[in-house]
């Protein structure tokens, strides 16, 4: 039996399965193509990937009360992560769109869904303290990944991922989240402390090195695949 995991809650626990596994759509890249005179062929520019609709259809294996599809709608309306029961990845939820779902289950035992998700499947890795200049790391996705960094120590340090520097000024320590966008220590923003691009991970190996006092640097990513 498939499971569909919202937030890490089972379908199970609401008396629900999956229907039949969808198919999960391959993420369509934002393209654009400019011509220009005299030039064989279109000038092609690449940007991001766009959201990607996952259609699912649900079972219900018991008899519902009005009650218990009200917290079925609670639990995928307020849906932030969404898992299959046979696979390790997940995907990031924007949006969760149903029907009438009460009819359709007292007509057809079954409800259908649309989760609009960013448009990777990710899974979450977690690296071991980095405490020795030049310590590479791997990233094992398909695509870039925007890490959570967190770095200990004092005065200013320099930051160095595959030859990217990543400035800062630190008094104790610094938290960067490069898929949030922000630096901050505890509840106070660093904006203020750091300069440079937020760091990413590449595709495959990255070392890890840095100028100035750090003690440790923990690094924890969502690993992405296409």
């Amino acid at each position: 039996m498939l499971e569909l995991l919202i937030n890490d809650i089972s379908s199970a626990d609401y008396d629900l399965c999956v229907y039949e596994r969808p198919i999960i759509p391959t993420p369509e890249r934002d393209v654009e193509q400019v011509n220009v005179r005299g030039r064989h062929g279109s000038l092609t520019k690449k940007y991001a990937y766009k959201d990607i609709n996952i259609p699912i259809t649900l079972n219900l294996m018991t008899d519902a009360l009005k009650a218990d599809v009200r917290y079925i709608k609670a639990w995928l309306l307020n849906g932030a992560k969404l898992q299959f029961s046979d696979d390790a990845v997940y995907y990031i939820v924007n949006n969760v769109v149903m029907g009438d779902v009460e009819n359709e289950i007292e007509e057809y035992g079954l409800f259908d869904i649309i989760a609009n998700c960013k448009p990777f499947q990710y899974e979450d890795v977690t690296y071991q303290p980095i405490t020795v200049k030049g310590t590479v790391i791997h990233n094992p996705g398909t695509v870039e990944s925007q890490p959570y960094i967190k770095v200990t120590g004092s005065g200013a340090v320099t930051l160095d991922i595959n030859g990217r520097d990543f400035l800062m000024t630190l008094t104790d320590y610094i938290e960067i989240d490069s898929e949030l966008g922000y630096t901050y220590r505890g509840t106070a923003g660093m904006d203020n402390k750091v300069n440079g691009e937020l760091p990413i991970l590449d595709i495959g190996s990255n070392t890890i090195s840095w100028t100035g006092s750090v003690t440790k640097i923990e690094i924890k990513t969502k690993v992405a695949y296409l």
